[in-house]
């Protein structure tokens, strides 16, 4: 008589279901993960030996790897830090270099100082320096040539700050972004001025003088769509209590606005429409030093408003935003469709980097996609190159 098959167990199939997906994640090394498939398998049978052991070897595996990261990142750490005690002496050989208009000089030690780390804002601030003392002793050139006397006043007051003083204003501009300094910006603000003799008195005038920038700048933002709302108002008044900003400063912040206002009415004018105001503000900047008006609108339904009676040069795009129902993705569709924009440069900046979404967003036409914080000098060449090719 024959035997009747044996019926299946639920729970051996579940525990080697768990076993064989804990195998391969632990050959493709994801510990974590294959951890977990144990874990759910000895759930099922808590007295499984060989599950046990299993679990052992998986959890050596991984503490084994933990720490060759940690004693990675511990000699990365040291190689940086040993790097970037280098800086000090660099800056400082740039800014005799400096003072002697040694420009090529002082340039290469900033590139040294680039290296170690790429972003450091002394070393932007000496390279925004010396691209403008360039420009000066171009401009004073063609005038001694053309017989023309050279003029004074705050020109030749704003030659005479020093690398020092310059760089320590962009770092007070950072510092003063929120509205506030805390104690380690303090601390930090307190090291920097021993470190390079930046007296109180100094700290004092920049200090102001940054605030008041800094309020111009936000005054400015309000004022880019025509008018200034409640809720900008209210911000605005925050900002003059924040910085000590007087009656007369305030009147000084609404004629500078109101003239970049009129001048602006006369150029070519790039679109940015992004939330993120830190990264607006630097952008602008750039845009302007080359000649361009800015607009700015912190969603897209902003800049569809302004599109309907405006045709910007160029469009500078985040894709994703906060509280709107809709997304670069539209405004990009959006501006293909006006007839006088077709061939408008047009940039997304991101902050993501899924590699996907990049090729996806690339093969909608879109002239670039920058990763933030966006250069906008690498904008500007593009909007030039594209301007040359189609004219």
């Amino acid at each position: 008589m024959a035997r009747k098959p044996e019926a299946a167990d639920p729970r051996r199939e579940a525990i080697q279901r768990h076993l064989r997906i804990a195998d391969e994640l632990t050959r493709k090394k994801r510990y974590e993960e294959a951890l977990y498939e144990i874990d759910q398998a000895l759930q099922i049978d808590p007295k499984n030996n060989n599950l046990r052991q299993f679990h052992e070897r998986v959890k050596i595996y991984h503490k084994k790897e933990l720490e060759e990261l940690k004693s990675r990142e511990a000699a990365e750490q040291s190689s940086l830090e040993q790097r970037m005690e280098v800086i000090p002496r660099l800056l400082a050989q740039a800014e005799q270099l400096l003072t002697k208009r040694e420009y090529q000089g002082a340039l290469s030690q900033l590139a040294e100082v680039y290296k170690i780390d790429p972003t450091n804002y002394y070393a932007q601030a000496f390279s925004d320096r010396i691209d403008q003392l360039m420009a000066d002793d171009k401009a004073r050139a063609t005038k001694a040539l053309q017989g023309t006397p050279e003029s004074g006043g705050a020109l030749e007051k704003g030659r005479s700050e020093s690398g020092s003083l310059i760089f320590y204003r962009e770092l007070l501009k950072q510092y003063w972004f929120d509205g506030k300094l805390n104690e380690k910006e303090s601390a930090h603000l307190a090291d920097v001025r021993g470190l390079f003799q930046i007296s109180l008195e100094d700290h004092e005038r920049l200090s102001r003088e940054v605030k008041f920038q800094a309020y111009v700048d936000a005054l400015w933002l309000a004022w880019m769509d025509g008018v200034i709302t409640e809720t900008e108002r209210r911000v605005l008044e925050s900002m003059r209590d924040k910085y000590g900003i007087s009656a007369e400063e305030n009147r000084q912040a609404d004629q500078k606005v109101q003239l970049l206002r009129r001048k602006q009415a006369h150029k070519d004018v790039i679109l940015i429409v992004d939330e993120d105001k830190a990264h607006t503000v630097a952008l602008s900047k750039a845009f302007r030093r080359h000649g361009y008006g800015v607009m700015f609108a912190s969603k897209p339904e902003d800049a569809f408003h302004y599109l309907r009676e405006n045709v910007p040069a160029a469009v500078v795009s985040e894709v994703k935003f906060t509280g709107s129902n809709t997304d670069g993705f539209e405004l990009y569709r959006r501006v293909r469709g006006v007839p006088a924009m077709v061939m408008a440069p047009f940039f997304f900046t991101v902050r993501i980097t899924d590699r996907d979404v990049l090729l996806a967003a690339l093969r909608t036409g879109v002239d670039h996609i920058l990763v933030k914080p966006a250069d906008g000098e690498f904008i500007l060449a593009a909007i030039d190159g594209k301007h040359h090719r189609h004219n």
